[in-house]
């Protein structure tokens, strides 16, 4: 059952969790993180008594802890918290209508209750939304968000998304009473450094009005009076500030509301009011007044900022944390804690930005027990003759990263992925490549639109840094095997230079005691890591990793992306193939 180095790992996470140490899982892509992890934390929960609660950033990581649970841990009983919206048999799949606008105080479904039958969906399917969207069909009708939370109380795992653990709101009601008698783990816990963005409240224009619409349609005299006078002084001090958002880059902007605790429990009394009213005409429509009160009660949180920025042709305004740490304290409250991913950040890294204290042990699987895929090979190539710097951008710049595209495809024999500083810049290199199949990453992308195109033909799929495509998609054939065997990095992959992103580097700066371009090094590090990971998943699987800027050759870069001097080699666009060529021949 085990291969190598996973009982040492295991037997080593028992050892901490038992010494009360948090425990730090850095292994890559495909080496058996969730495996390793349960095992560990089942055998010294049922010991302890204590619950495993896992959080997970996508619906795919779900599904790989419940086939996980289903092939190895008979017995165990699971439950997956996904988001009220999936999980409500009477607004699933419908438009325009999110959880925040589903209240269920009265809902004719709220005690029609059924744990077995969600324990049976589970046991028949592989994919937990396609389970709960069975659920929500079946007959007669059961409340399936609400057997989701009885389970709760009942299971031995409980898999939720990241709002369930970061987010109060969603956390309080739903798994807060059995977060301190349980252990944490935490899955591709790289990601908490995008909990700002996960966790942030935009309102429009559109919101506003809407909002002040439904005030007046949807209550009765005197609160209707008293609500509609507060969001029209929001209106009168907000919507001049939205309107002069002209940056796709987040603008910090003051707010001056002078809003009253009163104002704020109006607003929510109000929203409550409203959710009661859908709920008893069952029409599919938003609760604009709960939308804003949510936006203006994080506005009044400490280490809260406003900015506004314009997306798709849409003006925002949003209110979000400054750094990670402000919604991290959360991580405190379990008995014990995992944080594991294939590329976690150092340890200073994760207990200075990320807040965490007390006793660690540092679990780096590759540099402490030998090469996860021992037969597989990977190389680094720095190409020095080009490079994203904004005053190089351009035409020609543009045409000589499609031409480094070009050869890096002849190199492969599978698919060739493209990560891409943006999405402009993804849009600029592909109108010069030609000659290769190309899936270009757009906004709107499916996974599974660009996973068929892998498996189809030998091509290149162009992403974008942090876009849906550099992390988190399983690019592999019906046998586990990477589909992709070189990954182009064309480009540093910094955050976009924008006020929020400014505050934040200077922020993370500060708490590593490191210059503020080394700040942004780190960030870009994380995701470089995450699109070369996407390339070795089996044992014989190969990587050539291009590198495609002479900022590159900066030495702090090797110890960043963990490179060794035996598999690194320097190159320029049209040298490329017999570079490549030459260095594996040898």
């Amino acid at each position: 059952m085990w291969r190598r180095y996973q009982k040492p790992v295991v037997e080593r996470i028992i050892e901490s969790l038992r010494s009360g140490r948090v425990v730090l899982l850095d292994s890559p892509t495909g080496s058996g993180k969730t495996l390793m992890v349960l095992y560990s934390t089942l055998k010294y929960g049922f010991d302890e008594g204590l619950r495993i609660v896992v959080c997970v950033r996508t619906r795919s990581q779900m599904n790989a802890y419940l086939r996980e649970i289903k092939r190895w841990f008979k017995g165990v009983k699971p439950v997956f918290l996904v988001s009220k919206k999936d999980a409500c048999p009477i607004y699933a799949g419908r438009s325009g209508v999110e959880s925040i606008d589903i209240d269920c105080r009265r809902c004719p479904l709220r005690d029609q209750v059924s744990v077995e039958r969600v324990l049976e969906a589970f046991s028949k399917s592989d994919d937990v939304l396609l389970a709960v969207l069975e659920l929500n069909s079946s007959t007669p009708p059961i409340c399936t968000y609400g057997s989701l939370r009885e389970l709760v109380g009942e299971a031995d795992v409980v898999v939720a998304s990241y709002p369930y653990v970061f987010d109060p709101s969603v956390r309080e009601p739903t798994i807060g009473d059995i977060l301190p008698d349980s252990i944490l783990v935490v899955d591709e816990a790289h990601n908490i450094d995008r909990l700002p963005d996960m966790y942030e409240r935009r309102i429009t224009r559109g919101v506003i009005e809407q909002a002040l619409i439904q005030a007046r349609n949807r209550l009765s005299d005197p609160l209707r009076k008293r609500v509609v006078e507060v969001i029209s002084l929001v209106r009168e001090k907000v919507i001049e500030v939205i309107e002069g958002a002209e940056s796709e880059g987040y603008e910090e902007v003051e707010l001056e509301l002078n809003l009253s605790n009163e104002d704020l429990e109006l607003l929510s009394d109000a929203s409550s009011e409203i959710a009661y009213r859908i709920a008893l005409e069952y029409v599919v429509e938003a609760n604009w007044v709960k939308r804003l009160y949510d936006f203006l009660y994080h506005l009044g949180l400490p280490g809260f900022k406003a900015y506004r920025f314009v997306e798709r042709g849409y003006k925002f305004l949003a209110v979000k944390p400054v750094e990670p740490a402000i919604l991290t304290s959360v991580l405190g409250i379990p008995r014990r804690l995992v944080l594991m991913s294939g590329t976690l950040p150092d340890r200073e890294y994760v207990m200075s930005v990320w807040g965490i204290g007390g006793e660690v042990d540092y679990i780096d699987v590759e540099e402490e027990y030998g090469p996860v895929f021992p037969n597989s090979r990977r190389l680094w190539v720095i190409v020095w003759d080009v490079t994203s710097k904004w005053e190089h951008r351009g035409e020609e710049m543009w045409s000589r990263y499609a031409r480094l595209v070009e050869n890096a495809y002849k190199l492969s024999r599978k698919n060739v992925l493209v990560i891409a500083t943006s999405y402009a810049e993804a849009k600029n290199i592909a109108r010069y490549v030609s000659r290769v199949p190309l899936f270009l990453e757009e906004r709107n992308t499916v996974h599974a639109e660009v996973v068929e195109f892998a498996r189809k033909e030998k091509g290149v799929i162009l992403a974008v840094a942090s876009g849906k495509l550099s992390e988190g998609v399983e690019f592999v054939d019906e046998e586990g095997h990477s589909l992709v065997d070189v990954v182009v990095v064309a480009g540093v992959p910094f955050p976009q230079p924008d006020d929020y992103t400014r505050e934040r580097t200077r922020r993370l700066a500060e708490r590593l005691g490191v210059s503020y371009y080394e700040a942004l090094m780190r960030q870009a590090a994380i995701i470089v890591r995450q699109a070369v990971g996407r390339s070795i998943r089996r044992d014989g699987d190969s990587l050539i990793a291009i590198l495609g800027d002479s900022r590159y050759r900066n030495p702090k870069w090797m110890k960043l992306l963990r490179i060794k001097l035996s598999e690194l080699v320097y190159s320029t666009v049209d040298l490329l193939e017999k570079t490549v060529r030459t260095r594996l021949s040898l």
